[in-house]
């Protein structure tokens, strides 16, 4: 009998301490689901604002007037895609510096007919290989926006 109540105790002792540890690995699981989700949503944000960069950037070639339009390696626009608020220090944070570049082709140049091939280059940095690594950098080219002096 002493033998049987023994065994019960240990039995209660080892779900005791599976019940630990299965609730501790469904917290570290919760808890990386959450840190996998803000990432998510932080390259998702980073997507969305080159997106607009792009846009933006097309849009002024595209509807400046012919004498403004940038010389070939002239910089559009310079920034950082992420910013953060830091409460503590009062300042804000930036993330992922990026520049966006014109590559232009000029075909029949000092003539009424010249015209102007122009590419954008946006080339931006974002997180290495391991949170460890330094940051690498990507560039996203633009389609031809084709534009002429008449």
């Amino acid at each position: 009998m002493k033998l049987k109540e023994q065994s019960q105790d240990a039995f209660s002792l080892l779900e005791t301490l599976l019940g630990i540890l299965v609730i501790g690995l469904s917290m570290v699981g919760s808890f990386e689901a959450l840190r996998l989700a803000d990432l998510k949503a932080r390259h998702l944000s980073i997507d969305h604002r080159l997106t607009e960069l792009v846009r933006e950037n097309s849009d002024y070639i595209l509807y400046a007037a012919y004498d403004l339009l940038p010389s070939d390696g002239g910089v559009l626009s310079r920034g950082s895609l992420y910013q953060l608020y830091d409460a503590p220090s009062q300042s804000w944070h930036n993330f992922y510096n990026y520049a966006v570049t014109a590559r232009v082709q000029v075909s029949n140049p000092g003539t009424a007919s010249e015209v102007k091939n122009i590419t954008l280059s946006l080339t931006y940095q974002i997180d290495g290989d391991s949170p460890v690594s330094p940051l690498k950098s990507q560039t996203v080219l633009s389609d031809v926006i084709e534009r002429s002096k008449s």
